[in-house]
């Protein structure tokens, strides 16, 4: 893993340097030390200032060398953010240190670390105080971090680079999600309530919902939960909640929004407020080092009791080995309690042999009500992992719950093969 860090000379590019080379010397990894010219000018100006540069960069690396650190440097030309995004990409850098190069400009105006946070695809660590990540990358003490959650694909990413981070040292992680019932309600095609009771029983799918995606942490990132409702701009909120927690690093996935999509960004808040070190990670980002391999402990397994359907109960048991599988079946209308006994056993006799004996937990649920909107409320209720369909090709209908439910759990969805005849 290659890891880039620019530098402008200051004290603050200082504590940057100190930080990566920290982290290289960790894991014996190369560190490349990168200074900006602006393109143009008098040639005998730029020709001094790209010796001096040199210069400065030689000894710097020389004496990361004597520290155990394998350093080499590269003096580029043009626009920081642009020449700095291009340099990353050429390299497969795994992550990009800077130092607080812009304290904030505002609101309305945007910084060098908002045009870096939105044209580099590796992750960017901001760093403000480096003595928790020193002491942390030589192990005196773990890193507090607060990630910052959504339903989105950027905190996921997030997520994942933490698992990658816990390779350094151990991480206090405290996950974050702030949530607005309109919003929550809107997006899960409810209607609007103000009613006290329904959104706390919101709230508690909110909450399990989060957990979940806190599953598969490894044992080196000691994690709590933290839910709340929004208040205000959500940036703000984040900011005080990190202030809180007196956390080391606030972590967000970004979408690398570009012109005033970049103006009214959470990132853009953080990056110009945040008195804390900062890890913006590009939710576009899809390098291997990123990738954290998931593992799934609960598992709904929908059917309607055709061969295909099934066949989901079976992937279900696959996929969570030693975990709990709920065996479902929606019926549109209510069963009298005689036929819904019937259907339980139905579902029951309807295991794999042997799959007793895996050690999975299997428990078996009928609902009643439309097949998307019930399974669903399952989802939620349960708050499983993932959820595995059977599909008949030839019942378009069929499809179309899959379609749905994919764009709608929040969940992964998991379709065993078909089955043609």
């Amino acid at each position: 893993m290659t890891i880039v860090c620019a530098t402008r000379f200051t004290e603050e590019s200082s504590n940057a340097v100190k930080v990566a080379a920290d982290l290289a010397r960790k894991h014996q990894q190369p560190l490349w030390l990168v200074h900006v010219l602006p393109s143009g000018g008098l040639k005998p100006w730029a020709d001094r200032l790209d010796a001096a540069a040199t210069t400065t960069l030689e000894h710097e690396v020389q004496d990361l060398g004597r520290r155990g650190v394998t350093a080499q440097f590269a003096i580029l030309h043009g626009k920081v953010e642009q020449e700095l995004g291009r340099f990353c990409a050429e390299k497969q850098a795994a992550l990009v240190v800077v130092g607080d190069t812009s304290r904030s400009l505002g609101q309305l105006r945007t910084g060098v670390l908002d045009r870096l946070s939105a044209t580099v695809a590796a992750p960017l660590l901001v760093v403000r105080d480096p003595r928790p990540l020193q002491a942390w990358a030589n192990g005196a003490a773990p890193l507090k971090v607060m990630l910052a959650m959504d339903h989105g694909s950027g905190s996921a990413v997030a997520r994942d680079w933490i698992i990658r981070l816990s390779e350094y040292g151990p991480i206090d992680l405290v996950a974050t999600h702030v949530w607005w019932p309109r919003e929550e309600l809107d997006r899960r095609k409810l209607p609007a309530s103000t009613d006290a009771e329904a959104l706390s029983a919101l709230g508690k799918v909110i909450r399990a919902e989060m957990a979940a995606e806190l599953n598969g942490l490894p044992a080196k990132v000691k994690h709590r939960l933290h839910v709340e409702h929004g208040e205000g701009r959500i940036g703000d909120q984040l900011l005080a909640l990190a202030g809180e927690e007196q956390v080391d690093v606030l972590v967000l996935g970004t979408h690398q929004r570009r012109g005033l999509g970049r103006l009214l960004s959470v990132a853009h808040r953080v990056l110009s407020e945040a008195p804390m070190s900062v890890a913006c990670i590009p939710g576009r980002s899809t390098a291997n080092d990123l990738a954290a391999v998931p593992s799934f402990h609960t598992a709904l397994a929908a059917t309607d009791l055709s061969d295909q359907g099934n066949r989901a109960i079976a992937w279900a048991l696959g996929v969570v080995g030693h975990g709990t599988v709920h065996v479902a079946h929606v019926s549109p209308e209510p069963y009298s309690p005689e036929r819904e006994r019937t259907i339980l056993k139905k579902l029951e006799a309807l295991l794999p042999p042997g799959a007793e004996a895996g050690g999975a937990r299997v428990m078996f649920h009928v609902f009643h009500g439309d097949v998307v909107p019930s399974l669903l409320k399952a989802n939620d209720s349960l708050a499983v992992d993932v959820i595995c369909l059977g599909v008949n090709p030839t019942q378009p209908l069929k499809s179309q719950v899959v379609t749905e439910m994919m764009m709608r759990s929040g969940r992964p969805v998991l379709l065993p093969p078909a089955v043609r005849s």
